[in-house]
């Protein structure tokens, strides 16, 4: 019996819990009208009043986290549970502005539900996949960088926490050690077998934002804390700071406390 090549994606998951709609908005955003500068600046412009500033550098790093929210967690999510990759036809994709309780969260248009399923020749297709995927959020990244100033480095960062969030925390909704090792031989690859040719850096940014946990003492938790800053408290008329800003007073005590720890560890192995 042939093996079937394409299946429909279930997006009940993807609906409920990721932003994923299927039905035609009137007001949408094509993803790849964002690779066109023109088209760009007058997105930026129409979603500047969602946020509490008029600076283009911040409404960039904004942007970049909701595209990579909407465009990674779906995709990887799809590929680790079921094997199936979604169309990276931008295209055919596109961002629905949307404002929830005071913030602009845009859901995820997909015009096409059907992907190909990868379980057949698995290692070559994801491969070719995760390769496409990325190269096509380089594309973006340089796009927004060039047209708002923000560094790639702080773009990429927005994106990758993502994709940390999904193999990290996202994982344990799953209880099949099936779909659980999935995750897991994904994540790998994600780090540590993509090239930075792939992101056109001279780094794989998924492994180099890859820090370790800090003890947050005052909260008795512990928590990844980021190397850059997404301006989050710029965009919020509540000066809100993401849980793992590097500006937050917390998070700084907790990273000179990890250094120093490490640091007396190293000198202790040296004696």
């Amino acid at each position: 019996m042939p093996h079937n090549k394409f299946k429909r994606i279930d997006t009940t998951v993807l609906s409920e819990r990721f932003r994923v709609v299927t039905e035609q908005p009137q007001n949408e955003i094509y993803i790849s009208d964002l690779l066109n500068e023109i088209h760009l600046r007058n997105v930026i412009e129409r979603i500047k009043p969602n946020f509490a500033t008029d600076r283009d550098f911040v409404i960039g790093s904004q942007l970049i986290k909701r595209l990579g929210f909407l465009l990674v967690v779906p995709s990887l999510y799809t590929f680790s549970t079921d094997r199936i990759t979604m169309s990276l036809d931008w295209s055919r994709t596109a961002l629905v502005p949307k404002v929830k309780d005071g913030l602009w969260l845009p859901d995820l248009y997909l015009k096409n539900v059907v992907g190909e399923d990868c379980s057949d020749a698995l290692e070559e297709k994801r491969e070719a996949y995760f390769e496409q995927l990325f190269q096509q959020l380089a594309e973006l990244v340089q796009a927004i960088s060039q047209a708002t100033a923000v560094p790639r480095p702080i773009l990429w960062e927005n994106i990758v926490v993502y994709i940390y969030w999904i193999y990290e925390t996202v994982v344990d909704w799953h209880h099949d050690t099936t779909i659980m090792n999935q995750f897991y031989e994904d994540f790998n690859v994600l780090i540590h077998q993509l090239s930075p040719e792939v992101f056109g850096e001279r780094f794989n940014p998924i492994q180099r934002f890859y820090n370790g946990y800090h003890y947050i003492a005052p909260e008795q938790t512990f928590r990844r804390v980021r190397t850059t800053c997404c301006f989050n408290f710029e965009a919020s008329s509540d000066e809100k700071y993401c849980n793992g800003c590097p500006q937050l007073a917390v998070n700084k005590e907790a990273c000179r406390a990890t250094h120093e720890a490490i640091r007396q560890q190293t000198n202790s192995y040296s004696l």
